[in-house]
């Protein structure tokens, strides 16, 4: 048995990591979510099921992976920034920004209005959480690292990524 990161991908859509359409959907499977739009929409107008259609060109903000989707994780972690939000907002004066405006420029303005956000996101983009947990029910064990010098000294290599895909080879023996 091994321990692993502890995160499990479930399928909330039916659309595969790299932006097709699976099985689930027999019309449209293997195919690009974004080309099969207008077959998608003839379909949904010839069955009655459109009110109104029109098309918007916008930047799609998907860093670099080809789609984001819903998804799920067997391990939330929320950061309850409004519990701490104004003591941020406090230590960000304190600080010595270059340049200057970033401290009450749009920085110390998404500061103020902090909310409490999930950090354990299962994207690629994501925020990486450094929590391991066994896949060996005779043994449960969970391992939460605190430093690259921890992760180095468990695993025996020295990480420079610390997101998927490259964190998933991070296995080791119970």
């Amino acid at each position: 048995m091994s321990v692993r990161p502890t995160i499990s991908i479930g399928r909330a859509v039916p659309v595969d990591d790299q932006g097709r359409f699976t099985d689930d959907v027999p019309e449209w499977a293997g195919q690009n979510v974004f080309d099969a739009n207008p077959g998608v929409i003839r379909h949904l107008k010839d069955a009655g099921r459109v009110l109104k259609h029109e098309t918007y060109e916008h930047n799609y903000p998907h860093a670099g992976a080809p789609i984001s989707r819903s998804s799920t994780s067997n391990l939330l972690l929320v950061c309850r920034v409004t519990k701490i939000r104004d003591r941020l907002v406090e230590l960000n004066q304190e600080i010595n920004w270059v340049p200057g405006h970033v401290r009450d420029g749009r920085f110390g303005q998404w500061l103020a209005g902090a909310r409490d956000w999930s950090i354990s996101r299962n994207r690629f983009w994501g925020s990486p959480i450094p929590v391991w947990k066994s896949d060996d029910p005779n043994y449960p064990r969970i391992d939460v690292y605190g430093s690259l010098d921890q992760l180095e000294a468990d695993f025996g290599v020295r990480l420079d990524d610390l997101h998927r895909p490259a964190i998933d080879e991070l296995v080791r023996p119970n």
